[in-house]
């Protein structure tokens, strides 16, 4: 038997609670339930400020992240007949007829939010920065201090840098494209 993978789906907008629902409840149906591993609907809170107001509104609006094995063609046969499943995400933009393209274990750490803050974090570029490392801030308000890194967010892109300021130690957020090794 096939290993499991995670495939994103396309979705009918503000309906992915119910159609995960929904998901669930076709497989058991069909029998196909072994076939379904978890399904998780992914966001990333984007604050706006506009004036004085600040709003919350999700990054990854109308997709389903759902671990699958395609073994089986009901499976993705029975996915594509539900009802507001748009089809799987595929490199011409989804498709409920063309072959599902499993996402790399890269993509599913970053949406699911797997990596811990002493991992080392790729995203930055050519070097990987961990916490405890000695870094240069190269970019922002606190362009040419150095720090040590104390925490990593690879889900927001940003880096907790302890710089000294005043001959005090104070922690700054530092977006990972203004850090250098």
């Amino acid at each position: 038997m096939e290993k499991y993978r995670w495939y994103a789906l396309k979705v009918k907008g503000r309906q992915e609670e119910k159609i995960k629902q929904a998901i669930e409840a076709t497989m058991e149906v069909k029998g196909l339930q072994n076939f379904l591993g978890r399904i998780h609907i992914p966001f990333q809170k984007v604050y706006k400020i506009k004036g004085s107001k600040r709003t919350v509104k999700k990054s990854y609006f109308a997709y389903l992240l759902v671990e699958l094995n395609l073994a089986d063609v009901k499976v993705q046969e029975t996915l594509m007949n539900i009802e507001n499943v748009r089809g799987f995400v595929a490199p011409t933009g989804y498709s409920k007829k063309e072959e599902p393209i499993p996402l790399s274990s890269r993509e599913v750490e970053n949406m699911l939010g797997t990596k811990s803050d002493n991992e080392k974090v790729s995203d930055h570029g050519e070097e990987d920065i961990k916490k405890g490392d000695h870094v240069k801030i190269t970019g922002g308000y606190f362009e040419n201090f150095d720090g040590i890194v104390e925490s990593l967010d690879s889900n927001r892109k940003k880096i907790v840098v302890k710089i000294r300021v005043f001959n005090e130690y104070r922690p700054v957020e530092v977006n990972y494209n203004h850090i250098k090794k």
